[in-house]
């Protein structure tokens, strides 16, 4: 065996697999550490126009030659860009079991929803209920769209998004 090559078993099975180019430190790794943990992959500088609706209220950011204007009140600079800084900062953190039914999560009436366009890419995403239980840190449930499973994303992250321009 030389370096970056060993030999694994899988708990439970028979067969010996022999694996190179792989360190062992990988090996140890759950699925969801290799998963993309972004809820977009539109950069900053390529955003044009945000559109954003929680708490019933809808309203849009676009981006022009000027800066970028609100149609819903006015901003300061400082307060669209805590809104950009925190749509984008926004990041999955856990991935729920298989099991947990896409009808509990708040999903089909979403507490936060966002559509972000760049120059080529458009990304939506909406977020919904709370995950039942005790955990700390408290999430939510949510999908982005052309994703098929459901993800977990923290609630105090999406209530402070809410929270900047309510």
């Amino acid at each position: 065996l030389g370096y970056d090559s060993l030999y694994f078993r899988f708990a439970r099975e028979k067969p010996v697999y022999f694996s190179s180019g792989v360190s062992p430190y990988h090996i140890g790794r759950a699925a969801g550490d290799f998963r993309d943990h972004a809820l977009t992959a539109i950069e900053r500088d390529a955003l044009q126009t945000i559109k954003i609706r929680a708490a019933k209220r809808t309203f849009e950011l676009k981006h022009s030659s000027v800066g970028w204007v609100s149609s819903d009140k006015a901003l300061t600079d400082e307060e669209i860009d805590s809104i950009i800084s925190g749509l984008l900062k926004l990041k999955i953190s856990d991935f729920p079991a298989a099991d947990e039914a896409a009808g509990d999560t708040g999903l089909d009436n979403p507490f936060f929803s966002a559509e972000l366009s760049g120059n080529v890419k458009t990304a939506r995403f909406s977020i919904g209920k709370t995950r039942p239980g005790k955990e700390k840190p408290v999430v939510r449930y949510a999908r982005i769209e052309g994703r098929e499973a459901l993800v977990l994303v923290s609630s105090p992250d999406v209530e402070a998004l809410v929270k900047l321009y309510n």
